[in-house]
């Protein structure tokens, strides 16, 4: 992705773009006025939900210069998290970028293109059968080690987690309670010899040893611990190095964590009756990108105001399933428009 944003973009410098994304928020706007923040060379501006959307939060838009649509887009997500940041603390409220939008491209002229977000959610209902039931039963009676109940309370908040940041990190801290903990040596940061004490003798330390996580990953058929390590380090450190990038990567490796850790919880519980696959590695909520070529009503408008939103979009699809043409789309891209 990195490549293709680095071979692509010579030809596009200059662009200015509009990147709009929804925010999970209870925080609103007194009066229903729209709100603006300058930020260096971009600006965000927050404001209400209009008719047909979510009334559980709000609208950011982001104007800002880049080279390319997907550079766009990933500065406009760090520049609403850090105002977000602020904006959260002054205020005392929620606030999480739950999705993308829209983005459009500055232009002039009756006819533009923009790309539209589609979020259609796919929950998987699961039903309780007799036979897990039992299998619940059985182990709650022989009463799992204290590793193992913490495993399993970090992979339920795994399973609840509605980021992947928090996923990862608590699929990580249910393999670590499997991985166990072991008293450490202190040692000098400089000749790495024995801290000790003349009356308490060597000073220790509990930890848990990252060979013991690799063995744990390896046994379960995981690969690649530097790069769940690279991951791992700053999000439990605090760290915000983790962009746009990191959290992709984030997201694919996420489901190795969660199949190590059922996996070792299937032999220490000695489980025969749990499903056989996490709802984690399954579909989630399908993104469907509409690349809209559509008739603005404000040709002089660097960004109509009349883009298509996902209703419309629908819209379209069931115009030209009967034939017909919609009054504002004109054209469904198969692919997305260079810029």
């Amino acid at each position: 992705m990195r490549y293709y944003s680095h071979m692509r973009a010579g030809n596009r410098a200059g662009r200015t773009y509009l990147v709009e994304h929804w925010v999970r928020s209870n925080l609103r706007s007194h009066d229903g006025k729209p709100f603006t923040f300058d930020r260096g060379r971009s600006t965000v501006t927050v404001r209400a939900p209009g008719a047909g959307e979510d009334a559980d939060g709000f609208l950011t838009r982001t104007s800002l210069p880049a080279d390319a649509l997907l550079l766009a887009e990933r500065a406009a997500h760090d520049e609403v998290s850090a105002l977000l940041d602020v904006l959260c603390y002054e205020m005392r409220v929620t606030g999480l970028i739950l999705r993308s939008v829209r983005s459009q491209v500055q232009g002039s002229g009756p006819i533009r293109r923009c790309i539209v977000y589609i979020h259609k959610p796919r929950r998987r209902s699961l039903f309780l059968m007799e036979q897990q039931a039992e299998e619940v039963r059985r182990i709650l009676a022989h009463s799992p080690d204290i590793p193992v109940q913490r495993a399993l309370y970090w992979l339920r908040w795994t399973y609840n987690a509605r980021t992947v940041p928090e996923a990862f990190l608590f699929a990580w801290m249910a393999v670590e309670r499997l991985a166990g903990e072991k008293q450490m040596v202190a040692r000098c940061s400089k000749c790495q010899g024995p801290v000790s004490c003349k009356k308490h003798g060597e000073h220790r330390y509990s930890t848990v040893p990252r060979e013991s996580v690799q063995a744990l990953l390896e046994r379960n058929g995981i690969k690649g611990m530097k790069g769940l390590l690279r991951l791992r380090n700053p999000l439990v450190h605090g760290s915000l190095e983790h962009n746009f990038m990191e959290r992709l990567e984030m997201k694919l490796r996420l489901p190795d964590l969660v199949r190590a850790a059922e996996a070792e919880l299937r032999t220490r519980l000695n489980t025969t009756d749990t499903i056989s696959w996490s709802p984690l590695s399954g579909p989630g909520d399908a993104v469907v990108t509409a690349h809209c070529e559509f008739r603005t009503a404000y040709p002089d408008e660097a960004f109509p105001s009349d883009c298509p939103t996902s209703l419309e979009v629908e819209e379209y699809l069931e115009t030209e399933h009967r034939g017909k043409n919609h009054t504002k789309i004109l054209n469904l891209l198969s692919s997305p428009a260079d810029w």
